[in-house]
């Protein structure tokens, strides 16, 4: 998954989701991107 991607998924979570949920969505996808940086 490339960080294109991953900006994607994150912008469309954003659009889906409602505002209580965005920040724990964000956080997840943070821990997904630092995980595959590590990788």
């Amino acid at each position: 998954i490339s960080k294109i991607d991953l900006e994607v998924i994150n912008n469309a979570y954003l659009e889906v989701f409602t505002s209580p949920l965005k920040n724990d969505v964000q956080r997840e996808l943070r821990l997904i991107s630092q995980i595959y940086q590590q990788v």
